[in-house]
C-alpha cells in the first residue's frame, strides 16, 4: 500500500487511542437507562468453604439493580438468572426450589451444572423418608440434566383382593430405622416402571408417592444396586442430582455477547443489561464499547482490528496462507503440550466444547433475515424515487464512497470506518453541544441549497401528465 497511506492509517488509530482512553469527562446520563453499583455484580463471592458464587447465580441477599420496567417506572431486579439466588446459611450454601431448601454440594461454571442434594435428608438417616417431589418453578432457569434418573417411592400401600402385589422384582424397603406406616413402603426405578407389564395398577394400593432425581451412573452400579431396597437408597440420594442451566437463551444472549450481565424481575421477566460501568442497558452493553467505558475491552479490540488490518494490507498476508498457519501453530503446540504434560505431572489440555442451541441459532437466524428484509425494502423504496431527496444523497454518497474506494483497500476502508465507529461516539459524548451546533447548521445550510437546487433545477424538469387510475 502506499507509504502516505499507510502513515495517515496509523495516525488515525493514534489519534483514536489517544482520544478515547483518556478521561471523557462529565457523561450525560441517556435516556432509558439507569445508573448502579458495578460492585453489585460480584465476581466471586466464597459461600459454604468451598463454593463460589457469581453470576448466573447471586446472593439472595445482594444489592437490588434499578431498571426500566416497561411502563416508565423504574423496578428492582438482581444480577443474574431467575431462580438462582443461592442463601449462606452456617457454612452452607443454598438453594430454594419451590419453597423446598436443598444444599449444594459443587458448582460447575464451565459445564453450567450444578449438584444439589435435600437438605431434609442429609440428617434423617440410612433410610430416609423422602416426603416431597423435587420440582424445579416454572420462572427458574435450572432444568434437570440426561445425568439424572428418577426414583419412585410408594408409601403405606395396603394390598387387598381387589389390587395385585408389587411385583416381585421391586421389593418392599426392608430397613431398620426406615420410619414405617400402616401399609409395606417401596422404591423403584423409572426403568423398572416404564417396562409394560400385566401388574401395572399396583401403585394405586399405596396412599403417597414421590418422585425424587438421583445420579444415574450410581444406580447400575454393583455396589448399590442390590441394596436399593434397604441402605443403598439413602446413600444414593446424598449424592445429589444435577441441574443445569442454558448460558445462550433468549435476550440474555445477546447481553452477555457485549460484555454485560442479565437482570430479571422478580416474575423472571428479562429486564435490562447491567454493564461494567454501573449502567443498565435496554438490551446489550454495545454503547459501552463504543463509548470505552470498559477500557480494556475497547482498546483489545480496536488492538485486534490494528493486527487485522496489518496482516492482510501492509503484510498483505493472503487469508487461506493465514488460516493454515495458525492452524499449524495451533496443532503443534497441541502436540507438544499432549505428550509433554505427564513428564511434568500436567493434565493434557482440555478443549471445551462450544455449544449454540437451536433456539440461539434461529433467533439469530431470524434476526438476521429481517434485518436483511428491511435492508432491502429501504433500498427499494429509495430507488423507487418516492423520496428524492433521499435518493439524491444516497447517489452522492455512494458516488463518493466509490471514489475513496478507489484510492485504497476494501480492507484499509473496512479498518478507516472501524476507526471513524469507535472514536465518534466518545468525542461527540465530550463535545456534544459543539457537535449539536455545527450540525444545526449545517442542516440548514443544505437545506437552503437544496431549494435554490429544486426551485432553479428541479422543477423546470418537464414531466408527464400524471393520470389518475379510474375505480
Amino acid at each position: 500500500m502506499p507509504v502516505l497511506l499507510f502513515h495517515v492509517v496509523l495516525l488515525l488509530a493514534a489519534v483514536s487511542l489517544a482520544a478515547c482512553s483518556g478521561e471523557l469527562g462529565h457523561r450525560r446520563p441517556h435516556a432509558h437507562t439507569h445508573q448502579n453499583d458495578p460492585s453489585m455484580c460480584h465476581k466471586s463471592l466464597p459461600c459454604g468453604g468451598h463454593i463460589d458464587v457469581r453470576y448466573p447465580f447471586f446472593l439472595a441477599n445482594a444489592t437490588l439493580a434499578t431498571v426500566d420496567g416497561g411502563d416508565g417506572h423504574p423496578a428492582r431486579s438482581y444480577c443474574g438468572y431467575p431462580g438462582m439466588a443461592i442463601t449462606c446459611d452456617g457454612g452452607c450454601a443454598i438453594l430454594r426450589l419451590n419453597g423446598h431448601d436443598y444444599s449444594i454440594l459443587d458448582i460447575s461454571y464451565e459445564n453450567h451444572a450444578v449438584m444439589l442434594v435435600d437438605r431434609d435428608l442429609l440428617n434423617s438417616g440410612e433410610c430416609p423418608r423422602v416426603t416431597h417431589n423435587v420440582t424445579v418453578p416454572a420462572p427458574s432457569s435450572l432444568s434437570a440434566t440426561a445425568n439424572n434418573e428418577d426414583l419412585s417411592f410408594f408409601y403405606d400401600c395396603v394390598f387387598t383382593a381387589d389390587t395385585a402385589p408389587a411385583p416381585p422384582d421391586i421389593p418392599p424397603i426392608n430397613c431398620s430405622s426406615f420410619p414405617g406406616g400402616r401399609g409395606a413402603s417401596f422404591v423403584a426405578r423409572r426403568s423398572d416402571m416404564e417396562r409394560p407389564r400385566q401388574d401395572a395398577e399396583w401403585p394405586r394400593a399405596c396412599r403417597m408417592a414421590v418422585v425424587v432425581p438421583v445420579l444415574k451412573d450410581w444406580l447400575p452400579s454393583a455396589e448399590y444396586h442390590p441394596q436399593l431396597n434397604s441402605d443403598g437408597y439413602g446413600q444414593i440420594l446424598n449424592r445429589g442430582f444435577q441441574l443445569s442451566w442454558e448460558p445462550s437463551a433468549g435476550p440474555c444472549y445477546v447481553c452477555e455477547q457485549t460484555k454485560g450481565k442479565c437482570s430479571y424481575n422478580r416474575r423472571g421477566e428479562f429486564v435490562g443489561c447491567l454493564c461494567s460501568d454501573g449502567s443498565v442497558r435496554t438490551s446489550d452493553c454495545v454503547a459501552d464499547i463504543l463509548l470505552w467505558r470498559n477500557k480494556n475491552l475497547s482498546a483489545g479490540i480496536l488492538a485486534g482490528a490494528t493486527l487485522v488490518w496489518f496482516l492482510f494490507d501492509v503484510v498483505e498476508y493472503n487469508v487461506v496462507t493465514l488460516l493454515c498457519h495458525i492452524a499449524l501453530l495451533g496443532m503443534l503446540l497441541l502436540f507438544i503440550w499432549s505428550n509433554a504434560a505427564p513428564h511434568f505431572d500436567r493434565r493434557p489440555p482440555q478443549i471445551r466444547e462450544a455449544i449454540v442451541s437451536e433456539k440461539a441459532f434461529r433467533e439469530i437466524a431470524q434476526t438476521t433475515q429481517y434485518k436483511l428484509a428491511h435492508f432491502v425494502s429501504i433500498l427499494y423504496d429509495i430507488a423507487y424515487g418516492k423520496d428524492l431527496k433521499k435518493f439524491l444523497m444516497v447517489i452522492g454518497s455512494l458516488w463518493v464512497l466509490a471514489v475513496v474506494g478507489d484510492t485504497c483497500s476494501f480492507t484499509t476502508l473496512l479498518y478507516v470506518g472501524f476507526l471513524c465507529a469507535l472514536t465518534s461516539p466518545p468525542l461527540y459524548e465530550r463535545y456534544e453541544t459543539e457537535v449539536d451546533h455545527l450540525v444545526a447548521k449545517g442542516g440548514e445550510d443544505l437545506k437552503k441549497f437544496y431549494e435554490k437546487v429544486d426551485s432553479n433545477v428541479l422543477n423546470k424538469i418537464p414531466r408527464g401528465p400524471v393520470k389518475t387510475k379510474v375505480r
